[in-house]
């Protein structure tokens, strides 16, 4: 197991827009286990990457990178089916008893498997950390500390049914039981201190960090 990560951490890669493949790697290297999700597969193979799983219905996958990577172990869907891949991959994570699955390419591409992705992760809170170069996106309920350092930015959004009860400190805008809706959120909040908190009476929301500092105060 990773000294970096001492649950079990697992990683996806999945087939969405990836820019920097520095980032990547270095993501990767703290994984216990990772799945190339599809067409995922694609972006291991430009950083001669391995997986130790590759799911998915390969309906975006070229011959030639099935072909090279012919040894590792695969759960193939049927293309007719009632669930999105990155879906398929996260429940084959939890099956082999992952804690934290974060998933590099399910942030830029399509729009309509980009809100598919939010609402997995809403389904997921606190399990599912959607992640790239710039930003983390996972969901909250109940309370929690924050992975997040002062001068970074912070959104709080509702997806779906209203969060009551919604309570932070740290944060240049507190909220304090507050009920966030898609009348009213918290966009673009700053940290003033570093783990801030979170605390959710009922409901979820989805978190989004901003990894760059804001310069914005």
């Amino acid at each position: 197991m990773s000294k970096n990560c001492p649950l079990a951490c697992f990683g996806i890669v999945a087939a969405g827009k990836i820019d920097n493949y520095s980032a990547l790697k270095k993501a990767l290297s703290a994984f216990d286990f990772v799945v190339a999700c599809d067409g995922g597969l694609a972006h291991l193979a430009k950083i001669q990457f391995t997986p130790d799983l590759i799911v998915g219905d390969f309906d975006s996958l070229q011959e030639h990178h099935l072909a090279q990577y012919r040894q590792v172990k695969k759960k193939v869907y049927k293309r007719e089916k009632n669930f999105p891949d990155l879906q398929g991959a996260i429940k084959a994570c939890l099956k082999l008893g992952a804690k934290k699955i974060t998933v590099w390419g399910a942030q830029e591409g399509r729009s309509d498997h980009l809100v598919s992705n939010l609402f997995l992760a809403l389904e997921y809170p606190q399990t599912v950390f959607l992640e790239s170069e710039k930003e983390l996106i996972f969901a909250v309920k109940g309370t929690v500390v924050l992975p997040v350092q002062k001068g970074q930015m912070v959104s709080f959004i509702p997806l779906g049914a209203a969060c009551k009860g919604v309570t932070t400190k740290g944060f240049q805008w507190e909220l304090t039981h507050k009920t966030i809706s898609a009348r009213f959120f918290s966009l673009s909040n700053v940290a003033e201190i570093e783990s801030p908190s979170l605390s959710i009476k009922k409901g979820s929301l989805l978190v989004i960090i901003e990894k760059a500092t804001s310069t914005k105060h």
